[in-house]
């Protein structure tokens, strides 16, 4: 059965990628918005536990994100959400990859929803980005350390730094407080791992 599914999501790929070379949207004539279940391709996610399966579901989405960004952006948090509870956690090069493209495809549908035209919809782009923040901050303790670094840069990247890096700051200086709050109440040590340099990291942003 998960190869089935395998199969179809990626002649779905492969179909998305063949009308839309470019990533763009379609004429409705060619493909019907109406008609195509982003929803199906989410629930293939939470009701699956085969990584396979979940990579090629994600890359449909990365895919569809330029083709029908509203839709995707409807079931963003699930999207990312998953990512943080299961995808981020593996250590193998092609999840790594899979993170990446998602992120890349993604994110851009989020950003460019937010035409500057309206103070409500700015903030509401604002809002679910740094709920999308959140779940990599939060899942960051249990990304494998060789990547912790390399998510972030490409998440924040992907947003821009100039508008979104104290954003990402500010959860990991509220987490690492936290975990040492906790910590010091259980009598526990707490050393901060991975440490890095924001301005040579995103010298753009800052």
């Amino acid at each position: 059965m998960e190869y089935t599914k395998q199969l179809i999501l990626s002649c779905l790929l492969n179909i998305c990628q063949k009308l839309s070379p470019d990533g763009g949207k379609i004429p409705k004539d060619v493909l019907d918005e109406e008609k195509f279940n982003v929803e199906l391709i989410v629930q293939c996610i939470r009701v699956s536990e085969m990584p396979q399966t979940h990579h090629h579901a994600l890359l449909l989405l990365g895919t569809v994100a330029g083709i029908f960004p509203d839709k995707v952006l409807h079931n963003i948090m699930s999207i990312f959400t998953f990512m943080g509870a299961n995808v981020m956690r593996l250590d193998d090069t092609y999840s790594f990859q899979v993170i990446n493209k998602t992120v890349k495809m993604v994110i851009p549908a989020l950003i460019q929803s937010d035409g500057g035209d309206s103070v409500e919809v700015t903030r509401n782009v604002e809002a679910i980005v740094v709920k999308i923040m959140g779940v990599f901050v939060d899942a960051l303790p249990h990304v494998p350390e060789h990547r912790r670094l390399p998510v972030l840069v490409q998440l924040v990247d992907t947003l821009g730094a100039a508008r979104f890096l104290w954003v990402l700051l500010v959860l990991l200086f509220e987490q690492y407080i936290t975990k040492t709050a906790l910590a010091a109440a259980c009598g526990e040590k707490v050393s901060v791992g991975g440490g890095w340099n924001a301005r040579r990291v995103f010298p753009s942003g800052l």
